[in-house]
């Protein structure tokens, strides 16, 4: 059975989920602060929208696939960040 990049994504987000528990809220109120303050700049949302637009139209080269798909993997990551540092803020 070949692994697809897809599944390996997959299973990241899992492995990355189970080590971050986002739902565990226990960060201190300044880390949740400064965790909430790492984000993407201007720059770097408007180039994964090209890509996201250009990839809907099967129009990607192999190394901005590649590109879109590190974006992917960070910004899911960033996300369970987020998610524990708010519930962390909210349990506080």
């Amino acid at each position: 059975m070949q692994t697809t990049q897809e599944d390996t994504g997959a299973s990241e987000a899992k492995i990355w989920s189970r080590l971050i528990r986002p739902a565990n809220g226990t960060f201190s109120k300044a880390a949740a602060h400064a965790i909430l303050a790492f984000n993407f700049t201007d720059a770097e949302k408007s180039r994964m929208q090209e890509l996201a637009e250009r990839n809907g139209e099967d129009k990607l080269s192999a190394s901005e696939k590649e590109e879109l798909e590190g974006y992917i993997r960070v910004a899911n990551v960033l996300a369970l960040l987020h998610a524990k540092a708010r519930r962390s803020l909210k349990n506080r």
